[in-house]
């Protein structure tokens, strides 16, 4: 089919990397997130958006920030998910090496600023608690929301292994 996307196509962007696309049923369109490094100052910059109508696309550039709450704590590896019974979307983050999930708007192209909670969490239960993680992953499960993520560097120091969170409800509260 062709190439989905590419930085030359969207303002800002010098590296493209770790894509997710997801089917929102509200807008019944296919939305590819992705990852990137800003090209002028090689921050990184966000999550940004193209969609379309099918999961092959032609992909159209919809916007270049998707403003989770915490994007200026240096945007990390993530993972956009939809909620089976509401319809909802939700993003799970990694924010300064720190993991957070948010709700999206109908659209799943914002936060609606909600936040969920995490028994025992960090910052007051609004974000997991291991520091120095990444590769989010979200599952469900007869009934049951799993978060998944590993420490950052799994060939560094403290080596491979994986955190487990589940919850009934992606907004929480999550236990691991």
């Amino acid at each position: 089919m062709g190439r989905a996307a590419g930085c030359a196509d969207m303002p800002e962007c010098g590296i493209l990397y770790r894509p997710h696309l997801v089917f929102n049923p509200n807008t019944k369109l296919y939305l590819l997130f992705y990852n990137y490094i800003n090209r002028h100052n090689h921050h990184l910059h966000g999550y940004g958006v193209l969609s379309a109508a099918h999961p092959a696309g032609p992909f159209t550039f919809l916007t270049p920030t998707v403003n989770v709450s915490r994007l200026s704590s240096g945007p990390g590896d993530f993972i956009p998910f939809v909620d089976p019974t509401t319809n909802k979307g939700y993003i799970l983050y990694s924010a300064a090496h720190w993991m957070s999930l948010e709700e999206l708007t109908v659209d799943f192209l914002h936060s609606t600023g909600k936040n969920a909670t995490v028994k025992n969490g960090a910052f007051g239960g609004t974000m997991f608690n291991p520091y120095f993680v990444e590769a989010p992953a979200v599952l469900r499960r007869n009934g049951l929301f799993y978060a998944l993520f590993g420490h950052c560097c799994c060939y560094c120091y403290q080596g491979s292994g994986l955190f487990v969170y589940t919850s009934k409800d992606p907004l929480g509260p999550w236990v691991q």
